[in-house]
């Protein structure tokens, strides 16, 4: 089934009337945290600590400034938070470490691995492209914070990035404007992310022939004007559109817990509500088909991880594929969440 995971904004008119942000903007997280170490003079080949358990992107972005990844496991209690365990640090002999900071939940050994960082002279990078929204008051100031508008964030709007680096570190670092091509695909980018949008023949005959003859992938540069001005919309509007996304979590919350067959794998511990994560441990097989068979989108980025073949991280190969996203977006109709919420209430293995 494929399926693009709408955003929050409704309309494309939603963004003429916002203020463009003014920050250091990236054309993708991927491409942030590459400026990133590439602005710090490592040397070739070391070692960068990050979770198994993460999009290709932050792998990409590790291995295009030059580093090699270090495969973090996930945790052994179930979760799809990663284990970074200062002893496996520490033999390893990381250069940097990326903290990720997944689905809108604030990783829970954050403190302590900033402060091994800080103690070790080792770079941290807060990798909270899925997370803005989160108090920034929780982190130290030493280390550089990336957020994304890309897709399945708290903030998807039209693509793009942004770096918050106390100390103006990358005050040296000089990225050239968006292209027109950059700026089509961000404008075919909102129109996938709105709400039951079909796209057209023209816009995909469009983006093949750009594919074909530009590339897939867009140059490292800055936002531009559109892809900042909807990157407005949602920053200033966040709190509005957090209230909207509570509703339809609770609403499927509150139908997860009645189900013995799934549950959500940190009930207690709040998140920024714009996406529900279901662990259907045990049951992965015939969960993954009962959403398909009952029209209920979802991601699993388990089935999208396929080149972590370490013999080191066992839980991840125990629960990587376990976890399945259910988007709770204020673009979705109140009753498109319950009908999902009655399917979700009614699943068995």
């Amino acid at each position: 089934m494929r399926y693009y995971f709408p955003g929050a904004i409704k309309s494309k008119n939603d963004y003429i009337n916002s203020t463009a942000i003014d920050e250091f903007t990236v054309s993708c997280g991927e491409h942030a945290i590459q400026i990133i170490l590439q602005s710090t003079n490592l040397r070739p080949g070391v070692k960068v600590a990050i979770p198994a358990f993460v999009c290709h992107s932050v792998k990409r972005a590790v291995t295009n400034a030059g580093c090699v990844p270090y495969y973090l496991d996930l945790k052994s209690d179930g979760t799809f938070h990663s284990a970074y365990v200062p002893e496996k640090l520490k033999e390893a002999n990381v250069a940097v470490v990326v903290l990720v900071h997944l689905y809108g939940y604030l990783h829970p050994d954050t403190k302590m691995v900033e402060e091994y960082c800080l103690l070790n002279n080792i770079l941290l990078i807060h990798d909270l492209a899925q997370s803005y929204g989160l108090d920034e008051n929780q982190f130290h100031d030493n280390f550089p914070k990336v957020y994304s508008f890309g897709p399945g964030k708290s903030t998807t709007a039209a693509g793009g990035a942004i770096i918050r680096w106390r100390g103006n570190q990358l005050i040296n670092v000089k990225l050239p404007s968006a292209n027109i091509v950059q700026d089509i695909r961000a404008h075919f980018f909102v129109n996938s992310r709105l709400y039951g949008y079909q796209r057209n023949s023209i816009e995909l005959f469009i983006e093949k022939v750009m594919d074909k003859f530009i590339g897939h992938r867009n140059p490292i540069t800055q936002m531009s004007t559109f892809q900042k001005k909807l990157a407005g919309y949602m920053i200033n509007n966040f709190e509005a559109i957090t209230a909207e996304r509570e509703k339809r979590w609770e609403i499927i919350d509150m139908a997860c817990r009645q189900n013995e067959y799934i549950n959500n794998p940190l009930p207690q511990v709040p998140s920024l509500s714009f996406k529900y994560v279901i662990s259907a441990f045990g049951h992965e097989q015939s969960f993954q088909q009962y959403l398909m068979k009952e029209q209920i989108p979802f991601y699993c980025i388990g089935n999208d991880i396929f080149d972590v073949t370490a013999e080191n991280i066992p839980y991840f190969k125990q629960y990587a594929k376990s976890f399945f996203e259910i988007s709770c977006e204020q673009s979705i109709p109140l009753d498109e969440i319950k009908r999902i919420a009655d399917k979700l209430l009614n699943f068995k293995p």
